[in-house]
């Protein structure tokens, strides 16, 4: 008991860590948190746009966050982040122990010591706590997950036992995991799929089809904007994603095979490249419990017949399947629109550590200390990933609250009845909050990317409005504009153009030296912006 106590108190004081870097992504969660607020349910339009006002996030946590006090939203949505994942914890734990009370697995001795080790191994694994922004901003990352692995779970239940009651359980998780979490939803089709084709059962597949098909029939629910939002977001990573998205910098053959130059000439590169950009290298660390059991399935061949001999074990290795299969498809740069691939085994991580721990039961080789060690070599991982990122946060420049509120107040008492563009276009959200934030409501409307139009399907018309490329230079990005600065003015009223410093140099490059100078005319100026009357 004691030791699971202390890894459950060791993984809380980890995630606690995390969560107090702050992330890009807080600023976005928070607008979003603002839509929501006073809404009866989830609200997908946003009433300060100069392009439309439709925009299908998946907003459930911020609906649920919007519904305490918002000097507290930041508090709740860390405590829920951090909730998510010890209830999908349990959950697992739950799994094992139901495998345990069938005589599936038996452990050698004391129980605690392994429900222990298997907690850790899930909790402290660096795949759930990686780089980017899972614990360190208020998003639904855990949420999706954990309604995601309740959806596999009870869709079990129907698939391996027959049990029909769980058939609405299924269904409404199923409609949860599409309201809550855009990667959710892709493991959702994507596991769904897989797992079909290798039980030889159709039932996954017709779960998922009937889940997405009346979302598309019924449209008061919310899923129907949330999947057409989802659909097009990806068919425009699928056409730009070497335009400055966060695809374009990942999974490079040339660079992973250059890596062990790196680690002399370009250090920097080479532990971005170890802890963020390469797939391959995250997967080897972070998985370690996966290549273990490779290892035993290479050297004990036998033991499959034990797995495809057992409904549920199969089931759970189906899912194991769909994790590596999705991995291995999305780390070809040609499908990373899909997302960073290394995340679909956050997913497949409890069933791999269930078949894991079987395979061990079958084999008779409980060993305490072999598991131990790859729970140590995880946390070192982990507080390696820790010291990257805050490495990164602290060179990162970001605009200091001093100066923001500085800009946003003139903004606020001086450009009533305007409509702005900002660059970069990441930053209309956090200008907006702060605005909203003031009691007295300003006619004050922004840019944002992908809000969308009723005649835009496929958010065709930012194919030639963002994406903006430097002349001569092969450094494009998402966050300025390709059109030129009169037609952007022309086609929305644009009243404002607002710059950010460090990306003055890049703006004026793509739009011409004198762009700028010939039709925008300062009225506000700091360290960090520039803000111009168009």
């Amino acid at each position: 008991m004691f030791e699971l106590i202390t890894i459950l108190l060791i993984a809380l004081l980890l995630r606690i860590m995390f969560g107090t870097l702050e992330s890009s992504d807080d600023w976005a969660s928070l607008w979003y948190i603002m839509n929501q607020r006073g809404k009866k349910w989830l609200n997908f339009y946003a009433e300060d746009t100069v392009n439309g006002g439709r925009r299908g996030y998946p907003v459930l946590q911020h609906f649920i966050i919007s519904k305490f006090p918002e000097k507290n939203w930041k508090v709740v949505g860390r405590f829920f982040v951090i909730s998510y994942d010890f209830l999908m914890a349990a959950l697992a734990v739950f799994m094992l122990y139901e495998l345990q009370s069938a005589g599936v697995i038996s452990f050698s001795d004391n129980d605690y010591l392994y429900y222990g080790i298997f907690a850790g191994l899930l909790l402290i694994s660096p795949v759930m706590m990686p780089s980017t922004a899972r614990m360190q901003a208020v998003n639904a990352r855990t949420l999706g997950m954990l309604l995601t692995v309740l959806y596999f779970y009870f869709l079990g239940k129907v698939v391996v036992f027959d049990n029909y009651f769980f058939i609405p359980v299924v269904l409404a998780v199923g409609y949860l995991i599409i309201l809550s979490s855009q990667f959710g939803i892709q493991v959702f089709l994507f596991f769904s799929i897989i797992i079909s084709v290798f039980l030889l059962n159709p039932v996954p597949f017709l779960f998922m089809a009937f889940i997405v098909g009346t979302s598309f029939l019924f449209k008061g629910f919310g899923s129907y904007e949330v999947l057409t939002f989802n659909i097009n977001h990806k068919r425009w990573y699928f056409s730009n994603f070497n335009a400055g998205t966060t695809a374009s910098n990942r999974n490079k053959l040339k660079e992973f095979i250059l890596a062990p130059i790196y680690l002399f000439i370009k250090t920097t590169r080479f532990f971005q490249l170890l802890m963020r950009d390469n797939s391959v290298f995250i997967a080897i660390y972070s998985m370690i419990p996966l290549w273990y059991l490779g290892y035993l399935l290479y050297e004990n061949q036998g033991v499959y017949n034990s797995i495809a001999s057992n409904g549920l074990i199969y089931y759970y290795f189906a899912l194991l399947i769909a994790g590596l299969i999705t991995f291995l498809l999305t780390t070809i740069r040609s499908f990373s629109f899909l997302g960073q691939s290394e995340r679909y085994f956050e997913y497949s991580l409890i069933y791999t550590l269930i078949v894991l721990f079987f395979v061990l039961d079958q084999l008779k080789i409980w060993e305490y200390s072999k598991l131990t060690t790859v729970l140590h070599i995880n946390l070192l991982w982990i507080l390696g990933v820790f010291i990257f990122v805050y490495n990164e946060r602290r060179k990162s420049k970001k605009s200091s609250e001093e100066s923001s509120a500085e800009l946003v107040e003139f903004i606020y008492t001086n450009c009533d009845e305007s409509r702005i563009a900002i660059i970069p276009l990441k930053m209309s959200h956090y200008i907006s909050y702060r605005l909203r934030l003031k009691k007295k409501k300003k006619n004050i409307k922004f840019y944002y990317r992908f809000s969308l139009l009723k005649r835009d399907k496929g958010f065709k018309i930012y194919q030639n409005e963002i994406g903006g490329s430097i002349r001569g230079n092969k450094n494009i990005s998402i966050d300025i504009f390709k059109m030129p600065l009169a037609d952007i003015k022309e086609r929305y009223q644009l009243t404002h153009i607002l710059i950010q410093n460090s990306y003055m140099k890049r703006v004026k490059e793509n739009w011409g030296e004198d762009t700028i100078d010939k039709l925008a005319e300062p009225v506000f100026s700091n360290d960090d912006y520039k803000l111009f009357r168009i």
